[in-house]
């Protein structure tokens, strides 16, 4: 059972999350017309692609309308998307079906490090001059505090807007968790795994962020298959979330190289009980009849949790 300082920890998580959205709300004029122009440049780069489309065609050509349009549904696609939760479910199901109630966060299972607290300082401020009393007690002094508290840190999971059947994030493990789509509503979002907006972005990293009513973050900040550093071409992950919205593309198996991902960052408890819709079993990483299989099972039958084997 969790402990009152539990229990205070993960409303600390929850206020972090909170204490975001003003400075989220604040830029959604700005990002809102440059997230057009950006969505307007790709139309129009792949015109010849975009055009014949009946709900393009209408606008006559590829304009301001039309790319407003497409913007809007771009940031239905992230809004509805599922969040999944990739595991290594062959080793975590090895010997075991029991899991406790709840999901563990790295700091839970021992696993935090500095690179992961920098990035959470950098993205929540929990020592800043507006962080609660909470915030300050359960997670400003990192896990070196006496009074820190695994719970007030955020629970990671993927925005599958490509509806990959192997979920997200796929590179972490093809079978999946399906989160309930009412967790999204207090999340943050990063247009990348966290870990590379903390590191190139350092103290601008939380204005970053997006939230449910403002996705625009995500649609700046992704790659646009442009070069990287090394001269190699980026995966355009613009384009695809365009295509998908649009129909375009079907869901595959695994969007990219499975790392390519929008990182979902929920604050709060999830129970395995409560906050999950569907875990989705990956054949190919945990082979029907396994051991690991069978301890899968009983720990969906144990939570009362539907599954789905791919």
């Amino acid at each position: 059972m969790p402990t009152v300082d539990n229990i205070k920890a993960s409303l600390a998580a929850r206020e972090a999350a909170n204490l975001a959205d003003p400075d989220i709300s604040e830029r959604h004029g700005r990002e809102k017309g440059r997230a057009r122009k950006l969505i307007l440049a790709k139309l129009t780069q792949y015109s010849q692609e975009y055009l014949p489309l009946p709900e393009i065609k209408k606008f006559g050509k590829i304009n301001d309308d039309c790319a407003r349009y497409v913007r809007g549904r771009v940031v239905d696609l992230l809004r509805n998307a599922p969040l999944t939760h990739g595991m290594n479910a062959a080793m975590i199901f090895a010997s075991t079906d029991d899991l406790g109630d709840r999901m563990k966060n790295c700091w839970h299972l021992m696993l935090g490090s500095g690179n992961r607290e920098r990035t959470e300082q950098k993205l929540y401020r929990y020592s800043g001059k507006n962080a609660s009393d909470l915030m300050k007690t359960y997670s400003g002094g990192g896990e070196k505090s006496a009074t820190f508290d695994a719970a007030s840190r955020p629970f990671y999971a993927a925005l599958n807007y490509s509806f990959a059947a192997y979920g997200g994030s796929s590179g972490y493990g093809k079978t999946h968790l399906i989160l309930k789509h009412v967790l999204r509503f207090n999340a943050t979002f990063t247009f990348e795994d966290s870990f590379g907006v903390s590191s190139r972005h350092k103290d601008r990293s939380h204005k970053l962020l997006a939230n449910y009513h403002n996705m625009y973050p995500i649609i700046l900040n992704v790659k646009r298959g442009e070069q990287d550093k090394q001269g190699d071409a980026e995966h355009d992950v613009l384009k695809s979330m365009i295509d998908h919205a649009l129909g375009l593309k079907q869901p595959p198996m695994e969007e990219f190289d499975g790392r390519q991902y929008v990182e979902a960052q929920i604050p709060g408890d999830i129970l395995y009980g409560r906050d999950i819709e569907k875990v989705v079993i990956a054949k190919s990483e945990v082979p029907v009849g396994s051991t690991a299989y069978k301890n899968l099972l009983k720990f969906c039958k144990r939570h009362r949790l539907m599954y789905e084997v791919v």
